[in-house]
Order: structure tokens, then C-alpha cells, then sequence
């Protein structure tokens, strides 16, 4: 029965993350897929100006350690935007969500899902923040318990490959990856813990975050 149990909230979790937005002008709206919030990188936060008036203050809120940290304060709301530079010594993970707040009232917004926060700058971090198509990347079996294969449709070959777990941990050395041929990679999931994990492929320049579970 408790197997169950965790294996059901392991997929509602997956589900989470996999959701769309609440609000089309927030950035990050969650579930951010080529963008790569980094740290030691300059991001946009945008929020919707029709919103909110006067002030607003910025926060960041992390799930894993149950905190807010506080991004800045006091911003014009008629901006609608602010440039976030991730310190170099930014926690990593995947439960991360924005909070907008106008501090003269109750108004208030979160991005609607949780999205990532990476180690280390990287040369493709600062890619187009727009979201990227993932339809032709399939992960299977999802969930998977001891093997999975990742196919991709694109034309191309995967120059780089990461796994990181749901706390933006590099797992890539403690799995065995094969690639099969250019459009498929044979992973070897055995020796990890049960969890949501995400693929990470570099394929033509760009880079793709595909989630999936492990079952044990």
C-alpha cells in the first residue's frame, strides 16, 4: 500500500511540473524548457503591468527548504519586467516558483509550476527565453525501473547529455548511458533512487529538459 502511495504521488508530482500558466506575461511561468535559469546568469522576470500598480516586491520561493529569499523590492510595477543576476552561489534544483507582491495591498502571484534552477554558467544559458518543443523527444518506459530509451525525431545529433535530479543534482556519472545512434540514447536507470529525474540533450545548439520517474 505505502508503495502505491509513493509511486501515485511520484507521478503527481511529475504532472506539476508539466503544466501550463496561469498568467501569460509571467516568466518564468514553470516547466521552462531551453531557457536555462543558471546560476551566475542574468534572467528576465516579468510579471503582467494590468495587474499590478506602484511597487512591487520580488521573491523567490524554494519548496525543498520551505523559504522565500528576497530578489528586490521596492520595483516600479509599470516596468513589468526585472533583470534577476542568479548568484554564483545559488542553491540548484527543480522547486523553484516567483512571487510578485504589491506590498500597499493583497495582491499578490506565483508562476504557476516550479521550474529549474541549474549549476554553473553555461555557453547555451542565455538562448532565447521562449519555450521549446519537446513533442518530438519521447522517453520510454516512463516510469521506468531499471532501463529507458530516449528517442528523438529531430534531425541532428545529441552533442551533450546531463541528468539531473529533482534537487539539480548532476546524476550523469552514476548511470550508464549509451548512445545507440544519433537518434537514441539507451540509459541504464538501476542504480537510482525512485524520483522524478530530467533529461537534459543538446541537440543543433539547442538545449532540452525532458522529465521522467523511476520506479523502485
Amino acid at each position: 500500500m505505502k508503495n502505491s502511495i509513493a509511486k501515485l504521488l511520484v507521478i503527481f508530482s511529475l504532472s506539476l511540473l508539466m503544466t501550463g500558466i496561469l498568467y501569460a506575461e509571467f516568466n518564468p511561468n514553470g516547466g521552462e524548457n531551453g531557457e536555462f535559469w543558471r546560476q551566475n546568469t542574468t534572467k528576465t522576470i516579468k510579471w503582467d503591468t494590468a495587474y499590478f500598480h506602484n511597487t512591487v516586491n520580488i521573491y523567490l520561493w524554494d519548496m525543498t527548504s520551505a523559504t522565500f529569499t528576497t530578489i528586490d523590492t521596492s520595483v516600479q510595477a509599470s516596468l513589468g519586467e526585472y533583470d534577476w543576476v542568479i548568484p554564483e552561489n545559488h542553491p540548484t534544483g527543480f522547486n523553484f516558483r516567483v512571487k510578485i507582491e504589491q506590498p500597499d495591498s493583497a495582491l499578490y502571484q506565483f508562476s504557476e509550476t516550479f521550474f529549474p534552477i541549474y549549476e554553473g554558467s553555461s555557453p547555451h544559458s542565455d538562448v532565447a527565453e521562449k519555450p521549446v518543443n519537446t513533442d518530438n523527444i519521447r522517453i520510454s518506459p516512463n516510469p521506468a525501473t531499471t532501463n529507458c530509451t530516449i528517442s528523438f525525431s529531430e534531425a541532428g545529433l545529441c552533442r551533450n547529455f546531463q541528468l539531473f535530479n529533482c534537487f539539480g543534482e548532476d546524476m550523469t556519472g552514476t548511470i550508464s548511458h549509451t548512445k545507440i545512434n544519433g537518434n537514441n540514447i539507451q540509459l541504464d536507470v538501476s542504480a537510482l533512487s525512485g524520483g522524478v529525474y530530467f533529461a537534459v540533450l543538446e541537440l543543433n545548439g539547442r538545449h532540452y529538459s525532458k522529465p521522467f520517474v523511476v520506479l523502485k
